[in-house]
């Protein structure tokens, strides 16, 4: 599984060194029902980040890489990304498309000399860049950037966005979604907490907070049922009673989680049970991304 560094250092890659594909200049696009992010659908969790708000985090992830001053001339001309990490059963364990302003021009002339990346077609239409002894695919136009372990370009339209999730996630630096909560539940499981919360979405929005280099963390689970809401919020108080956030758990990104959930007391809104989670610093919030990550990798059951 490819960590934030990893992600951002491929956009490295794929900034000097890239070719072609035949791909909309629309990086979300709608049949007028529903709008489509050109991902491949399967995947574990969905993320989209706003480069401009996300900035410290970005840098804070990429502080130990040494290509953070090339990454970050990078990250400056890119708006926004959107990332996908798939289960170990899949084609493929990630896929990013980024929007912003890239050296396609140069980019081709530079992949077209370089043996040891091949042109390939995809199964979308286009062509993309692979190189087996990176392990990594990638295409380029002007305005956008496509990567992934393997194909990058996704069938057309694309994966839904869920019904709810653009507003939710409005004014946001990083927001995630999952299909349903198994990928919560995994969690929970691993550490024994006798909570399965059996959602057909789940969202987390992540904000910039009013305290300078703090963020604020909302979580919304989409339930099939109210009752299934309203009886969850019993059982996360009684959990917020018994579970102590001072005690250590295997992985600080678990502590980082754990206070998201508990830390105050979630409120129920029709279907949805809506967490206000805990005000995280700067430093927690990669944290909890590279725990989504690391669980994602897990086959899903």
């Amino acid at each position: 599984m490819y960590s934030m560094i990893g992600l951002f250092v491929v956009i490295l890659v794929s900034s000097c060194s890239t070719g072609p594909a035949k791909i909309s200049a629309s990086l979300v696009v709608s049949d007028g029902q529903h709008r489509f992010v050109p991902l491949a659908k399967g995947a574990s969790v969905y993320a989209t980040v706003d480069i401009a708000k996300a900035r410290r985090l970005l840098e804070l992830i990429l502080k130990d890489s040494k290509e953070l001053r090339s990454a970050s001339d990078i990250i400056d001309k890119t708006k926004s990304a959107w990332i996908a990490f798939y289960p170990d059963d899949s084609s493929q364990q990630f896929m990013l498309v980024a929007d912003g302003t890239y050296p396609s021009g140069q980019a081709n002339m530079s992949f077209s000399f370089d043996p040891d990346w091949k042109r390939r077609s995809s199964q979308a239409g286009g062509t993309y860049w692979y190189s087996a002894d990176e392990r990594l695919s990638l295409a380029l136009n002007a305005r956008r950037v496509f990567l992934s372990d393997g194909d990058p370009l996704a069938m057309p339209p694309g994966v839904a966005i869920p019904d709810g999730f653009e507003t939710f996630c409005a004014d946001s630096a990083m927001a995630f979604w999952l299909d349903d909560a198994a990928l919560i539940n995994q969690i929970f499981e691993s550490l024994d907490i006798p909570i399965q919360i059996p959602a057909k979405n789940t969202f987390v929005v992540i904000r910039p907070s009013p305290f300078p280099n703090y963020y604020d963390t909302d979580i919304n689970f989409e339930l099939f049922h109210t009752a299934q809401a309203k009886g969850l919020v019993a059982v996360f108080s009684l959990a917020r009673r018994s579970i102590n956030l001072e005690e250590p758990l295997p992985k600080e990104g678990l502590s980082v989680l754990f206070a998201a959930l508990f830390t105050n007391p979630p409120v129920q809104d029709g279907t949805h049970l809506l967490i206000r989670a805990a005000t995280l610093s700067e430093t927690e919030i990669p944290l909890l991304f590279n725990t989504f990550a690391s669980f994602s990798k897990k086959n899903k059951e």
